[in-house]
Protein backbone atom coordinates (compact mmCIF):
# COMPACT_ATOMS: atom_id res chain seq x y z
CA UNK A 1 0.00 0.00 0.00
CA UNK A 2 2.99 2.34 0.35
CA UNK A 3 3.46 2.04 -3.40
CA UNK A 4 -0.18 3.01 -3.96
CA UNK A 5 0.28 5.97 -1.63
CA UNK A 6 3.37 7.11 -3.53
CA UNK A 7 1.24 7.16 -6.67
CA UNK A 8 -1.78 8.85 -5.09
CA UNK A 9 0.26 11.62 -3.42
CA UNK A 10 1.44 13.33 -6.64
CA UNK A 11 -1.96 12.69 -8.25
CA UNK A 12 -3.74 14.49 -5.41
CA UNK A 13 -1.23 17.34 -5.55
CA UNK A 14 -1.57 17.66 -9.31
CA UNK A 15 -5.38 17.60 -9.10
CA UNK A 16 -5.35 20.29 -6.40
CA UNK A 17 -3.07 22.42 -8.60
CA UNK A 18 -5.34 22.09 -11.63
CA UNK A 19 -8.54 22.79 -9.66
CA UNK A 20 -7.09 25.78 -7.79
CA UNK A 21 -5.64 27.27 -10.99
CA UNK A 22 -8.97 26.87 -12.78
CA UNK A 23 -10.95 28.46 -9.95
CA UNK A 24 -8.58 31.42 -9.79
CA UNK A 25 -8.25 31.83 -13.56
CA UNK A 26 -4.53 31.12 -13.46
CA UNK A 27 -2.68 29.74 -16.47
CA UNK A 28 0.24 27.35 -15.87
CA UNK A 29 2.50 29.81 -17.70
CA UNK A 30 1.14 32.92 -16.01
CA UNK A 31 4.17 35.14 -15.35
CA UNK A 32 2.44 36.95 -12.46
CA UNK A 33 4.63 35.56 -9.67
CA UNK A 34 2.80 37.18 -6.73
CA UNK A 35 -0.55 35.86 -7.95
CA UNK A 36 0.89 32.42 -8.56
CA UNK A 37 2.37 32.27 -5.09
CA UNK A 38 -1.01 33.15 -3.59
CA UNK A 39 -2.66 30.26 -5.44
CA UNK A 40 0.14 27.86 -4.43
CA UNK A 41 -0.31 28.96 -0.84
CA UNK A 42 -3.96 27.90 -1.06
CA UNK A 43 -2.99 24.60 -2.67
CA UNK A 44 -0.64 23.41 0.06
CA UNK A 45 -3.19 24.36 2.72
CA UNK A 46 -5.87 22.41 0.85
CA UNK A 47 -3.71 19.32 0.38
CA UNK A 48 -2.68 19.41 4.05
CA UNK A 49 -6.37 19.44 4.96
CA UNK A 50 -7.16 16.62 2.54
CA UNK A 51 -4.62 14.25 4.11
CA UNK A 52 -6.43 14.57 7.45
CA UNK A 53 -9.15 12.34 6.00
CA UNK A 54 -7.07 9.19 5.35
CA UNK A 55 -5.05 9.83 8.53
CA UNK A 56 -8.22 9.92 10.64
CA UNK A 57 -9.59 6.88 8.84
CA UNK A 58 -6.35 4.99 9.55
CA UNK A 59 -6.62 5.75 13.28
CA UNK A 60 -10.23 4.56 13.41
CA UNK A 61 -9.48 1.37 11.46
CA UNK A 62 -6.50 0.52 13.66
CA UNK A 63 -8.73 0.71 16.74
CA UNK A 64 -10.95 -2.00 15.24
CA UNK A 65 -8.09 -4.48 14.65
CA UNK A 66 -8.33 -7.27 17.27
CA UNK A 67 -5.30 -8.23 19.33
CA UNK A 68 -3.71 -11.62 18.74
CA UNK A 69 -3.93 -14.56 21.12
CA UNK A 70 -0.20 -14.24 21.72
CA UNK A 71 -0.63 -10.61 22.82
CA UNK A 72 -3.32 -11.53 25.35
CA UNK A 73 -1.34 -14.46 26.72
CA UNK A 74 2.25 -13.15 26.60
CA UNK A 75 1.76 -9.48 27.43
CA UNK A 76 -1.57 -9.17 29.26
CA UNK A 77 -1.29 -12.58 30.86
CA UNK A 78 -4.97 -13.23 30.11
CA UNK A 79 -5.30 -16.81 28.90
CA UNK A 80 -9.09 -16.44 28.85
CA UNK A 81 -9.05 -13.75 26.17
CA UNK A 82 -6.34 -15.60 24.27
CA UNK A 83 -8.42 -18.77 24.15
CA UNK A 84 -11.59 -16.91 23.14
CA UNK A 85 -9.74 -15.19 20.32
CA UNK A 86 -8.33 -18.50 19.14
CA UNK A 87 -11.81 -20.08 19.13
CA UNK A 88 -13.09 -17.27 16.91
CA UNK A 89 -10.42 -18.08 14.32
CA UNK A 90 -10.52 -21.86 14.75
CA UNK A 91 -14.09 -22.84 15.75
CA UNK A 92 -14.37 -26.32 17.24
CA UNK A 93 -18.07 -26.87 16.63
CA UNK A 94 -21.06 -25.20 18.29
CA UNK A 95 -21.49 -27.60 21.24
CA UNK A 96 -17.77 -27.75 22.02
CA UNK A 97 -17.40 -23.96 21.77
CA UNK A 98 -20.32 -23.35 24.15
CA UNK A 99 -18.86 -25.79 26.68
CA UNK A 100 -15.41 -24.23 26.50
CA UNK A 101 -16.87 -20.74 26.86
CA UNK A 102 -18.85 -21.74 29.98
CA UNK A 103 -15.76 -23.25 31.58
CA UNK A 104 -13.77 -20.13 30.78
CA UNK A 105 -16.39 -17.86 32.35
CA UNK A 106 -16.37 -19.91 35.54
CA UNK A 107 -12.59 -19.85 35.89
CA UNK A 108 -12.04 -16.27 34.67
CA UNK A 109 -12.10 -14.57 38.08
CA UNK A 110 -9.67 -16.96 39.76
CA UNK A 111 -7.40 -16.86 36.69
CA UNK A 112 -7.26 -13.06 36.73
CA UNK A 113 -6.43 -13.07 40.44
CA UNK A 114 -3.51 -15.42 39.81
CA UNK A 115 -2.37 -13.26 36.88
CA UNK A 116 -2.21 -10.07 38.98
CA UNK A 117 0.19 -11.70 41.41
CA UNK A 118 2.68 -12.89 38.77
CA UNK A 119 5.92 -11.16 37.90
CA UNK A 120 6.12 -11.77 34.18
CA UNK A 121 9.67 -12.83 33.35
CA UNK A 122 11.15 -11.01 36.38
CA UNK A 123 9.33 -7.89 35.24
CA UNK A 124 9.30 -6.89 31.60
CA UNK A 125 12.57 -4.97 31.52
CA UNK A 126 14.50 -7.70 33.32
CA UNK A 127 12.96 -10.30 31.04
CA UNK A 128 13.94 -8.31 27.97
CA UNK A 129 17.54 -8.10 29.17
CA UNK A 130 17.64 -11.84 29.83
CA UNK A 131 16.18 -12.51 26.40
CA UNK A 132 18.73 -10.30 24.66
CA UNK A 133 21.74 -11.58 26.60
CA UNK A 134 20.92 -15.29 26.87
CA UNK A 135 19.74 -15.86 23.28
CA UNK A 136 20.80 -14.74 19.80
CA UNK A 137 18.14 -12.02 19.93
CA UNK A 138 20.76 -9.43 20.89
CA UNK A 139 22.83 -10.02 17.76
CA UNK A 140 19.66 -10.22 15.66
CA UNK A 141 18.53 -6.83 16.97
CA UNK A 142 21.93 -5.29 16.20
CA UNK A 143 21.92 -6.77 12.69
CA UNK A 144 18.41 -5.62 11.73
CA UNK A 145 19.03 -2.16 13.27
CA UNK A 146 22.24 -1.67 11.27
CA UNK A 147 20.51 -2.87 8.11
CA UNK A 148 17.70 -0.36 8.69
CA UNK A 149 20.29 2.38 9.19
CA UNK A 150 22.06 1.47 5.94
CA UNK A 151 18.77 1.30 4.08
CA UNK A 152 17.78 4.80 5.26
CA UNK A 153 21.22 6.17 4.36
CA UNK A 154 20.77 4.80 0.84
CA UNK A 155 17.13 5.84 0.49
CA UNK A 156 17.48 9.41 1.69
CA UNK A 157 20.90 9.72 0.13
CA UNK A 158 19.43 9.08 -3.29
CA UNK A 159 16.80 11.78 -2.63
CA UNK A 160 14.43 9.77 -4.83
CA UNK A 161 11.41 11.82 -3.79
CA UNK A 162 13.19 15.18 -3.74
CA UNK A 163 12.14 17.69 -6.43
CA UNK A 164 15.71 18.99 -6.56
CA UNK A 165 17.11 15.52 -7.29
CA UNK A 166 14.44 14.83 -9.90
CA UNK A 167 15.22 18.14 -11.57
CA UNK A 168 18.89 17.18 -11.62
CA UNK A 169 18.05 13.99 -13.51
CA UNK A 170 15.93 15.88 -16.05
CA UNK A 171 18.48 18.68 -16.38
CA UNK A 172 20.03 18.89 -19.85
CA UNK A 173 23.55 20.38 -19.49
CA UNK A 174 23.95 20.84 -23.24
CA UNK A 175 25.13 23.98 -24.98
CA UNK A 176 21.53 25.05 -25.58
CA UNK A 177 21.00 25.47 -21.84
CA UNK A 178 24.22 27.28 -20.93
CA UNK A 179 22.48 30.66 -20.84
CA UNK A 180 19.79 29.26 -18.58
CA UNK A 181 22.42 27.79 -16.29
CA UNK A 182 24.25 31.11 -16.06
CA UNK A 183 21.00 32.83 -15.19
CA UNK A 184 20.29 30.14 -12.59
CA UNK A 185 23.69 30.79 -10.99
CA UNK A 186 22.81 34.47 -10.65
CA UNK A 187 19.47 33.58 -9.12
CA UNK A 188 21.18 31.17 -6.72
CA UNK A 189 23.53 33.96 -5.58
CA UNK A 190 20.57 36.29 -5.08
CA UNK A 191 18.73 33.59 -3.14
CA UNK A 192 21.71 33.18 -0.80
CA UNK A 193 21.81 36.91 -0.12
CA UNK A 194 18.03 37.16 0.18
CA UNK A 195 16.58 33.98 1.77
CA UNK A 196 13.23 32.98 0.34
CA UNK A 197 13.76 34.52 -3.08
CA UNK A 198 12.65 31.96 -5.66
CA UNK A 199 13.28 29.15 -3.20
CA UNK A 200 10.71 27.11 -5.11
CA UNK A 201 12.86 27.10 -8.25
CA UNK A 202 14.40 23.66 -8.84
CA UNK A 203 14.66 24.02 -12.61
CA UNK A 204 17.39 26.17 -14.25
CA UNK A 205 14.98 27.45 -16.90
CA UNK A 206 14.65 31.19 -16.12
CA UNK A 207 11.13 31.41 -17.62
CA UNK A 208 9.56 28.55 -15.69
CA UNK A 209 6.63 29.30 -13.38
CA UNK A 210 5.63 27.91 -9.99
CA UNK A 211 2.73 25.99 -11.55
CA UNK A 212 5.01 24.35 -14.11
CA UNK A 213 7.49 23.42 -11.37
CA UNK A 214 4.74 21.72 -9.36
CA UNK A 215 3.46 19.90 -12.46
CA UNK A 216 6.97 18.70 -13.28
CA UNK A 217 7.58 17.50 -9.72
CA UNK A 218 4.34 15.47 -9.67
CA UNK A 219 4.86 13.99 -13.15
CA UNK A 220 8.51 13.11 -12.57
CA UNK A 221 7.69 11.51 -9.22
CA UNK A 222 5.09 9.28 -10.85
CA UNK A 223 7.46 8.27 -13.64
CA UNK A 224 10.57 7.55 -11.52
CA UNK A 225 9.18 6.68 -8.09
CA UNK A 226 5.64 5.35 -8.49
CA UNK A 227 6.12 3.00 -11.45
CA UNK A 228 9.17 1.31 -9.96
CA UNK A 229 7.53 1.09 -6.54
CA UNK A 230 4.29 -0.44 -7.84
CA UNK A 231 6.13 -3.00 -9.97
CA UNK A 232 8.43 -3.78 -7.05
CA UNK A 233 5.54 -4.43 -4.66
CA UNK A 234 3.76 -6.60 -7.22
CA UNK A 235 6.93 -8.62 -7.78
CA UNK A 236 7.54 -9.07 -4.06
CA UNK A 237 3.98 -10.33 -3.53
CA UNK A 238 4.64 -12.99 -6.18
CA UNK A 239 7.99 -14.20 -4.79
CA UNK A 240 7.86 -13.61 -1.04
CA UNK A 241 6.52 -17.12 -0.30
CA UNK A 242 9.02 -18.81 -2.60
CA UNK A 243 12.36 -17.37 -1.50
CA UNK A 244 13.89 -16.87 1.91
CA UNK A 245 13.64 -13.32 3.17
CA UNK A 246 17.36 -12.80 3.78
CA UNK A 247 18.23 -14.29 0.39
CA UNK A 248 15.97 -11.71 -1.24
CA UNK A 249 17.86 -9.03 0.70
CA UNK A 250 21.28 -10.37 -0.25
CA UNK A 251 20.40 -10.59 -3.95
CA UNK A 252 18.79 -7.14 -4.12
CA UNK A 253 21.68 -5.52 -2.23
CA UNK A 254 24.09 -7.15 -4.68
CA UNK A 255 22.04 -5.91 -7.67
CA UNK A 256 21.85 -2.41 -6.15
CA UNK A 257 25.64 -2.39 -5.84
CA UNK A 258 25.93 -2.95 -9.58
CA UNK A 259 23.20 -0.37 -10.31
CA UNK A 260 24.92 2.25 -8.16
CA UNK A 261 28.15 1.73 -10.09
CA UNK A 262 26.46 1.91 -13.50
CA UNK A 263 24.15 4.82 -12.61
CA UNK A 264 26.89 6.86 -10.95
CA UNK A 265 29.23 6.35 -13.89
CA UNK A 266 26.47 7.18 -16.38
CA UNK A 267 25.50 10.37 -14.56
CA UNK A 268 29.13 11.51 -14.28
CA UNK A 269 29.85 10.72 -17.93
CA UNK A 270 26.78 12.48 -19.35
CA UNK A 271 27.36 15.51 -17.12
CA UNK A 272 30.97 15.90 -18.19
CA UNK A 273 29.96 15.42 -21.84
CA UNK A 274 27.10 17.94 -21.42
CA UNK A 275 24.50 15.41 -22.51
CA UNK A 276 21.03 14.63 -21.21
CA UNK A 277 20.57 12.07 -18.43
CA UNK A 278 17.92 9.85 -20.04
CA UNK A 279 19.83 6.65 -19.25
CA UNK A 280 20.30 7.78 -15.63
CA UNK A 281 16.55 8.33 -15.27
CA UNK A 282 15.87 4.78 -16.42
CA UNK A 283 18.47 3.40 -14.00
CA UNK A 284 16.91 5.39 -11.15
CA UNK A 285 13.55 3.78 -11.89
CA UNK A 286 15.18 0.34 -11.90
CA UNK A 287 16.90 1.11 -8.59
CA UNK A 288 13.56 2.08 -7.10
CA UNK A 289 12.15 -1.24 -8.26
CA UNK A 290 14.87 -3.28 -6.53
CA UNK A 291 14.69 -1.09 -3.43
CA UNK A 292 11.01 -1.96 -3.10
CA UNK A 293 11.52 -5.66 -3.83
CA UNK A 294 14.28 -5.81 -1.22
CA UNK A 295 15.47 -3.43 1.51
CA UNK A 296 12.62 -0.91 1.62
CA UNK A 297 10.05 -3.66 2.29
CA UNK A 298 11.76 -6.85 3.46
CA UNK A 299 13.74 -5.20 6.28
CA UNK A 300 10.49 -3.89 7.77
CA UNK A 301 8.91 -7.35 7.47
CA UNK A 302 11.86 -9.14 9.09
CA UNK A 303 11.93 -6.66 11.97
CA UNK A 304 8.42 -7.89 12.83
CA UNK A 305 8.89 -11.61 12.24
CA UNK A 306 12.19 -12.07 14.11
CA UNK A 307 11.03 -11.34 17.66
CA UNK A 308 8.35 -12.76 19.98
CA UNK A 309 5.16 -10.83 20.66
CA UNK A 310 6.10 -9.69 24.16
CA UNK A 311 9.14 -7.73 22.89
CA UNK A 312 8.31 -7.20 19.22
CA UNK A 313 6.97 -3.65 19.41
CA UNK A 314 9.93 -2.39 21.45
CA UNK A 315 12.60 -4.11 19.37
CA UNK A 316 10.94 -2.94 16.16
CA UNK A 317 10.96 0.60 17.54
CA UNK A 318 14.66 0.35 18.41
CA UNK A 319 15.50 -0.79 14.87
CA UNK A 320 13.39 2.02 13.36
CA UNK A 321 15.02 4.63 15.63
CA UNK A 322 18.52 3.49 14.64
CA UNK A 323 17.44 3.72 11.00
CA UNK A 324 16.33 7.32 11.45
CA UNK A 325 19.78 8.19 12.79
CA UNK A 326 21.10 7.19 9.38
CA UNK A 327 18.45 9.35 7.71
CA UNK A 328 19.51 12.37 9.78
CA UNK A 329 23.22 11.84 9.07
CA UNK A 330 22.77 11.58 5.29
CA UNK A 331 20.48 14.62 5.20
CA UNK A 332 23.23 16.65 6.84
CA UNK A 333 25.68 15.46 4.19
CA UNK A 334 23.25 16.35 1.38
CA UNK A 335 22.69 19.77 2.93
CA UNK A 336 26.40 20.48 2.49
CA UNK A 337 26.98 18.81 -0.89
CA UNK A 338 23.63 19.46 -2.61
CA UNK A 339 21.82 17.43 -5.28
CA UNK A 340 23.82 18.52 -8.32
CA UNK A 341 25.05 16.06 -10.93
CA UNK A 342 28.56 15.75 -9.55
CA UNK A 343 27.47 15.43 -5.91
CA UNK A 344 24.76 12.88 -6.76
CA UNK A 345 27.18 10.82 -8.88
CA UNK A 346 29.74 10.72 -6.06
CA UNK A 347 27.07 9.57 -3.60
CA UNK A 348 25.97 6.81 -5.94
CA UNK A 349 29.51 5.50 -6.31
CA UNK A 350 30.13 5.78 -2.57
CA UNK A 351 26.96 3.83 -1.78
CA UNK A 352 28.50 0.73 -3.36
CA UNK A 353 30.43 0.18 -0.12
CA UNK A 354 27.22 0.51 1.94
CA UNK A 355 25.29 -2.05 -0.12
CA UNK A 356 28.23 -4.48 -0.07
CA UNK A 357 28.45 -4.29 3.73
CA UNK A 358 24.67 -4.69 3.99
CA UNK A 359 24.71 -7.83 1.82
CA UNK A 360 27.33 -9.41 4.10
CA UNK A 361 25.42 -8.36 7.24
CA UNK A 362 22.29 -10.10 5.94
CA UNK A 363 24.03 -13.42 6.54
CA UNK A 364 23.66 -12.82 10.29
CA UNK A 365 19.86 -12.67 10.09
CA UNK A 366 17.83 -15.72 11.16
CA UNK A 367 15.69 -17.68 8.73
CA UNK A 368 11.97 -17.22 9.21
CA UNK A 369 10.86 -19.77 6.61
CA UNK A 370 11.58 -23.42 5.96
CA UNK A 371 11.27 -25.59 2.89
CA UNK A 372 8.73 -28.46 2.85
CA UNK A 373 10.31 -31.76 3.81
CA UNK A 374 13.20 -30.22 5.79
CA UNK A 375 13.95 -32.89 8.46
CA UNK A 376 15.45 -30.33 10.84
CA UNK A 377 12.35 -28.18 10.58
CA UNK A 378 10.13 -31.21 11.15
CA UNK A 379 11.95 -32.04 14.38
CA UNK A 380 11.72 -28.43 15.56
CA UNK A 381 8.04 -28.30 14.71
CA UNK A 382 7.41 -31.41 16.79
CA UNK A 383 9.36 -29.97 19.73
CA UNK A 384 7.44 -26.69 19.66
CA UNK A 385 3.95 -28.20 19.61
CA UNK A 386 3.67 -28.32 23.41
CA UNK A 387 4.93 -24.75 23.73
CA UNK A 388 2.37 -23.53 21.22
CA UNK A 389 -0.49 -25.09 23.14
CA UNK A 390 0.87 -23.61 26.38
CA UNK A 391 0.85 -20.08 24.90
CA UNK A 392 -2.77 -20.33 23.85
CA UNK A 393 -2.10 -20.73 20.12
CA UNK A 394 -3.20 -23.54 17.84
CA UNK A 395 -0.46 -26.12 17.31
CA UNK A 396 1.01 -26.62 13.86
CA UNK A 397 1.90 -30.05 12.64
CA UNK A 398 4.69 -28.56 10.51
CA UNK A 399 5.78 -29.54 7.04
CA UNK A 400 5.55 -33.26 7.80
CA UNK A 401 1.78 -33.01 7.22
CA UNK A 402 2.30 -31.53 3.76
CA UNK A 403 2.98 -34.71 1.88
CA UNK A 404 1.25 -36.64 -0.87
CA UNK A 405 -1.83 -35.04 -2.46
CA UNK A 406 -1.79 -31.98 -0.18
CA UNK A 407 1.74 -31.00 -1.11
CA UNK A 408 1.14 -31.74 -4.80
CA UNK A 409 -1.96 -29.52 -4.76
CA UNK A 410 -0.04 -26.71 -3.10
CA UNK A 411 2.74 -26.91 -5.67
CA UNK A 412 0.37 -26.98 -8.65
CA UNK A 413 -0.44 -24.08 -10.94
CA UNK A 414 1.74 -21.05 -11.60
CA UNK A 415 3.65 -21.58 -8.33
CA UNK A 416 4.69 -25.07 -9.32
CA UNK A 417 8.00 -23.84 -10.69
CA UNK A 418 9.10 -22.93 -7.15
CA UNK A 419 8.55 -24.84 -3.95
CA UNK A 420 6.66 -22.53 -1.59
CA UNK A 421 8.27 -22.05 1.80
CA UNK A 422 6.41 -22.42 5.05
CA UNK A 423 6.64 -19.74 7.73
CA UNK A 424 8.31 -20.85 10.93
CA UNK A 425 6.56 -20.48 14.25
CA UNK A 426 7.90 -17.94 16.72
CA UNK A 427 9.30 -20.80 18.81
CA UNK A 428 11.38 -21.92 15.85
CA UNK A 429 12.60 -18.45 14.84
CA UNK A 430 13.50 -17.25 18.34
CA UNK A 431 14.12 -19.18 21.57
CA UNK A 432 11.10 -19.04 23.85
CA UNK A 433 11.40 -16.47 26.62
CA UNK A 434 9.82 -18.84 29.09
CA UNK A 435 12.42 -21.52 28.40
CA UNK A 436 15.24 -18.97 28.63
CA UNK A 437 14.05 -17.80 32.03
CA UNK A 438 13.74 -21.33 33.36
CA UNK A 439 17.26 -22.24 32.20
CA UNK A 440 18.61 -19.05 33.76
CA UNK A 441 16.98 -19.76 37.12
CA UNK A 442 18.20 -23.38 37.15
Amino acid sequence: MQAVARLLAPIVGLAALRIASSLNGLSPDDPDSDRSRLVVDKIWRATTGIVLVPATLAVVLRLTIPETARFHSSIQGDIIKATKGTLLLYPQGESETVGIAQNLEESQQSSQERTRGREWYLQWLNGAWIYLSETRAGSDLVAISLLWLMMDVLWYGLSMESPAALSTLWHDPSAATIAANVDAVGRHALQNSCPGYDSWRTDPNPNITISRILEQNATRSMLVVSIGSLLGNATLICIIDNFRRKRILIVTFFILTILFAVTGATLKTTYEAEQSHRATIIFFGIMHFFFTVGPKTVILILAVEMFPTVYRGTFYGVAAAVGKVGAIIIRGIIGRTGNGEEALAKRLLGFMAVTSCAAVLCLALPDVQRAPGDPTAEAEAGTSSSILSDSGSMSDSGPASETGPELNAKLSGWRGFFKPLKNMTLEEIAPAVRRGSENNSS
